[in-house]
């Protein structure tokens, strides 16, 4: 697949994704959706010229992935459910593969590339997921769909509140 395709379809998976998390998301997937729009704004900012994209560490996109690293497991800490915590942790994957090429600078540009790049799809993934997960929760209009809702007087309240014994 040429460059040009591949980009093109990775931004309209990253569109598609970020207007559904809008559109029909509750605050986790619509937060992650846009600190994820905001990393992959920064990349295009901060990524090396063509001649030399992928010849070594990627400093500026290291950085904006350190950053979307960081503001997933903020969304993780604060969510009040558990798909985020898969997002932050595919998101440590992707710096940890920053720091090995700092480590080792030598590795072929090309897997380099693919494997900070080809794990945006997981990401995109895991937001649209979590997004049918709040949106069946919602239609369901279940008693226990926060993790919150699992502490003993909490519990009993929801069921009350929606009529369940």
């Amino acid at each position: 697949m040429s460059p040009m395709i591949r980009s093109a379809v990775a931004l309209a998976v990253l569109l598609l994704t970020f207007a559904y998390a809008l559109v029909r998301g509750g605050r986790p997937e619509r937060q992650a959706a846009g600190i994820f729009a905001a990393a992959v704004v920064l990349t295009w900012l901060l990524i090396s010229p063509l001649g030399r994209r992928f010849q070594g560490p990627e400093w500026g996109v290291g950085v904006a992935d350190t950053l979307m690293f960081a503001g997933f497991v903020w969304v993780a800490l604060t969510a009040d459910r558990y798909w985020p915590t898969s997002l932050a942790a595919i998101a440590g994957v992707v710096v940890l593969l920053h720091i090995g090429t700092i480590v080792n600078p030598f590795t072929l540009p090309t897997r380099y590339k693919d494997a900070t790049q080809l794990w945006s799809y997981p990401e995109c993934l895991t937001i649209v997921l979590g997004t049918l997960r709040h949106r069946a929760r919602i239609n369901r209009a279940s008693p226990e769909h926060r993790i919150g809702s699992l502490l003993p007087g909490k519990r009993s309240r929801d069921r009350r509140a929606t009529g369940q014994s």
